[in-house]
């Protein structure tokens, strides 16, 4: 994909996905913000530019598109310059991940769909392939709240660097809630567009024994009805604060055999103050009622990203240990 990043050779590759300017340069730390930067050239998607023997260490900069100083459009992550702005920043040998964002067409709902995806730090200096997981945001928030909110980025760096989960994809795409109100085509943007073009773009390992979904609110609802509908796919289902209804319990009974079959683990958290704590736990006592692995988790906490931020890094060891079986 159109990424800024620093490859295994200390090259600092840039890009800038916009053909419409007439000029781009690309500025930072690495010349000291010395205007007008460096130059960059027009590719079939935008603008390149490579720099070799590229320091290792945090890297905040810029792009300049026709005398306009403008952020990187595809990278989420950004530094303060001290001056109350934020700039890019790209990793180098620095034990951090990337997110970036994207969108692509689905045709299950005929429209293009953004996402935002956590790639590990090695991610750009091997030809090392990923297990992965989807997080489903809820009904009143979008892909970028996992970070803004959530802090998902730290969460799962934290995680890596005490040694509790290996590197691994984390992706967040939007599904404002459409599947839980009954369009059952979101499900297939989900499980079938979505899967697919993660597989096709980044390197992924494509096999279901090193893939998880997991949710919160209206996106737990989905990640565990569209989780419990698919065991083929994923290896392990979670859900944080779901908004649970009769549709879920159903649908575990309808494919308990094959989430035997499959040996699929499930894995349920919910605050002590949701009001759907009590429904969760019930949950957890109908699945395992079918020999189904389950862990139920009722922790202080509200519906709110109080509790679901630190949920989140449970949940997220919860799937690397599934993908180690």
């Amino acid at each position: 994909m159109f990424t800024s990043h620093v490859r295994a050779d200390n090259t600092a590759v840039f890009y800038y996905p916009d053909l419409r300017p007439h000029q781009v340069h690309v500025i930072g730390d690495f010349n000291g913000w010395q205007t007008p930067g460096i130059p960059m050239r027009r590719i079939e998607n935008g603008w390149k530019a490579e720099i070799g023997g590229f320091p290792p260490g945090e890297t905040a900069y810029k792009f300049v598109a026709d005398g306009h100083w403008v952020n990187d459009p595809h990278n989420v992550l950004t530094v303060g310059d001290g001056y109350g702005n934020q700039n890019s920043v790209i990793y180098h040998r620095v034990d951090k991940g990337s997110v970036f964002h994207f969108d692509f067409f689905s045709p299950a709902v005929e429209e293009y769909r953004g996402y935002c995806i956590y790639l590990p730090p090695g991610y750009f200096y091997s030809d090392d392939h990923y297990s992965c997981v989807f997080l489903l945001h809820g009904l009143l928030d979008w892909e970028y709240t996992w970070t803004h909110k959530g802090y998902i980025n730290k969460t799962i760096d934290h995680l890596r660097q005490t040694g509790k989960i290996g590197e691994m994809i984390v992706v967040m795409p939007r599904e404002n809630g459409e599947f839980f109100n009954g369009n059952g085509m979101f499900a297939d943007y989900i499980y079938k567009d979505l899967l697919g073009h993660i597989d096709f773009e980044f390197k992924t390992i494509a096999h279901p024994d090193h893939r998880a979904i997991d949710g919160l609110s209206t996106g737990g609802y989905s990640s565990l009805v569209i989780g419990a509908s698919n065991p083929h796919l994923y290896a392990s289902v979670g859900g944080m604060s779901s908004s649970i209804d009769g549709r879920v319990f159903d649908t575990v009974r309808n494919h308990s055999d094959r989430l035997k079959h499959f040996n699929t683990r499930f894995h349920i958290t919910c605050g002590e103050g949701d009001p759907s704590v009590g429904v969760s736990g019930e949950l957890a006592n109908y699945i395992r009622s079918f020999g189904i692995e389950c862990e139920f988790f009722a922790n202080p906490g509200p519906h709110d990203w109080e509790f679901w931020g630190p949920a989140a890094a449970g949940n997220l060891q919860f799937h690397w240990w599934s993908f180690q079986r």
